[in-house]
C-alpha cells in the first residue's frame, strides 16, 4: 500500500481566504455606494431648501409686507379722523400703539423674507450681501463683526455665492448663541478657482468630538453645502480658544 502524506501549509495570522477578501471588498463597496446615495439625498434637500425659502421669501414680500403696509395706511387715515372728534383723543392713542405694532410687525416679516432668502446677492453681489449680514449681527447681538475680501469675489457663480452666503449665516448665528464672543472676523478670498471662507471668533469654544450635538444641524449644513460644491471644510476649536470655520469651494459650480 502506498501511503500519501498530504502537507498542509498552515495560513497566516490575519491573511484572509479569497472567499472572505471578495465578501470584505463587497461590503466595503456597497458600504461606499450608500453613503454616496446618501449624500446625494442630502444634497438635494438643501437644494429644495434653498428654493423652497426663496418661493416664502417671495409671498411674504408680494403679499404679506404689502397687506401690512396697508393696514399701516389705514390706521394712519383712521387716526387723523379720531383726532377731529371732540372725545377722540383717547382713541387716536389707541390707534397710534396698533399703527405702531403694525409697524414692528411689518419690520420682523421684511428680516424673515432677507434671512430666508437674502435678495441684496442679487443687486449688491456676495460681498455687500456679507457687509451687510455682519453689520446686522453685530447691531443685534452686540457683537464687533468684521469683514473683509480678496479678489474679483463677485465672478464667483451665483450658486455658490449663496451656499458661501448661508455658511457665514449658520457660522455666525452658532457664535452668537453659543460662544459669548466679543469679536468676531468673516474673510472671503478668491485665488484662482477656488474661493475660501472662514468665520472666526473669540468666544468660549467648544469639545469638537462631543459638541456637535448641542451645536444642532448648524455644523451639518456647513459640511453638506461644502460637500455639495465639491470642496471641503474645517472646523478648528477648543475649549476656551475661540472657533474658526474654513471652508475650500470651486468658485464655479461643477
Amino acid at each position: 500500500m502506498i501511503a500519501t502524506l498530504a502537507i498542509m501549509t498552515p495560513i497566516a495570522a490575519g491573511s484572509e481566504s479569497p472567499d472572505q477578501s471578495d465578501s470584505t471588498e463587497r461590503l466595503v463597496a456597497e458600504r461606499e455606494a450608500l453613503l454616496a446615495q446618501l449624500q446625494g439625498v442630502t444634497q438635494d434637500l438643501i437644494v429644495a431648501r434653498d428654493t423652497e425659502r426663496a418661493r416664502v421669501a417671495r409671498d411674504l414680500h408680494d403679499d404679506v409686507s404689502q397687506q401690512l403696509a396697508a393696514l399701516s395706511m389705514s390706521l394712519n387715515g383712521l387716526k387723523r379722523q379720531a383726532d377731529g372728534l371732540a372725545d377722540g383723543r383717547q382713541l387716536a392713542n389707541d390707534i397710534a400703539a396698533l399703527q405702531q405694532r403694525t409697524l414692528t410687525l411689518t419690520e420682523d416679516v421684511r428680516r424673515i423674507s432677507y434671512d430666508l432668502h437674502p435678495v441684496v446677492l442679487q443687486h449688491s453681489g456676495l460681498m455687500g450681501a456679507l457687509t451687510r449680514l455682519c453689520s446686522e449681527m453685530g447691531r443685534q447681538h452686540k457683537l464687533a463683526v468684521t469683514c473683509s475680501t480678496m479678489g474679483d469675489v463677485e465672478s464667483i457663480d451665483a450658486y455658490v455665492a449663496l451656499c458661501l452666503y448661508r455658511i457665514a449665516q449658520e457660522a455666525l448665528r452658532n457664535t452668537v448663541t453659543h460662544a459669548a464672543a466679543q469679536c468676531a472676523e468673516v474673510q472671503l478670498r478668491l485665488v484662482g478657482d477656488a474661493v475660501a471662507l472662514t468665520v472666526a471668533d473669540d468666544g468660549k469654544g467648544f469639545d469638537l468630538i462631543n459638541g456637535r450635538q448641542s451645536r444642532g444641524l448648524g455644523l451639518v449644513s456647513i459640511e453638506e453645502r461644502a460637500n455639495l460644491l465639491g470642496g471641503t471644510s474645517n472646523i478648528q476649536t477648543a475649549s476656551g480658544a475661540g472657533t474658526k470655520v474654513s471652508v475650500s469651494v470651486p468658485a464655479r459650480r461643477r
